[in-house]
């Protein structure tokens, strides 16, 4: 009768040499087993996976070019400080508030957005601002000239 064999889990057995060297040299006899750990299962891709390296470029030169296109549309004006300040009849200094006053916005609400859109989609937040700003850019340019 032969003996009973514990139950198998998805643990792998595994054959190592003889038990002592009295036995005999026979391949049945090498039949001592250890249990090796289970094996685990291979990770399955999440649903949100990344996209391939060469899907990135677009949304890539999209941030880039949306930030080129704020620091132009905020530092521009600081070479046509001289020519606004004629133009509007006041001092060159009076007119530096035009580049000042938006980088000290920019300055106080950038720390306090980031908190505020903390557990929000950044891809939406970033999509929202540059509507925005596009929106603001394209009023101040229909603005009329002020005589």
């Amino acid at each position: 009768m032969a003996a009973a064999q514990p139950q198998r889990s998805n643990a792998v057995r595994a054959t190592y040499g003889p038990r002592s060297f009295q036995e005999s040299k026979s391949m049945s006899d090498y039949s001592s087993t250890a249990t090796v750990v289970d094996r685990p299962e291979p990770l399955r891709a999440a649903a949100h996976a990344t996209p391939s390296p060469q899907s990135n470029w677009p949304a890539v030169a999209s941030v880039a070019l949306r930030s080129f296109v704020l620091v132009l549309s905020e530092s521009l004006p600081i070479g046509f400080l001289p020519v606004i300040g004629s133009s509007l009849h006041v001092s060159v200094g009076s007119v530096g508030l035009v580049v000042a006053v938006p980088g000290l916005t920019a300055g106080v609400t950038a720390p306090v957005l980031t908190i505020a859109s903390g557990k929000a989609d950044r891809r939406k937040v970033l999509i929202a601002l540059a509507a925005s700003i596009t929106v603001l850019n394209i009023l101040a340019a229909l603005a009329p000239a002020c005589r």
